[in-house]
């Protein structure tokens, strides 16, 4: 329970951090939906390719015991993982529709 809990905190911290970046940019790349859309699959993605070096929620609250330090690890991860994701699909979109 304490694990899927870590694991919406972070897809959370994901949106938050998504809502950030496109507020200090001022921009809507893929609309509002599209970035939501975007900044969960990032956030999962990133959070899922560090896992591998012990930055997971089971980690993370072992033992009946939370960590702090690697689930203040887990959300920047999280965190950045949506920004790079949505700037990399900007990136993407932008090559696409210099093709057409």
């Amino acid at each position: 329970m304490n694990e899927s809990l870590i694991s919406l905190l972070g897809i959370a911290t994901g949106i938050f951090g998504m809502l950030v970046f496109t507020k200090i940019k001022n921009i809507r790349y893929f609309g509002f939906t599209g970035n939501i859309i975007a900044s969960v699959f990032g956030s999962i993605l990133f959070t899922k390719s560090v896992s591998r070096i012990g930055l997971n929620p089971t980690e993370i609250y072992a033992n009946n015991h939370m960590n702090f330090k690697l689930l203040i690890a887990y959300l920047f991860i999280s965190f950045l993982g949506s920004i790079f994701f949505l700037a990399i699909l900007h990136k993407l979109n932008s090559v696409i529709k210099k093709v057409e």
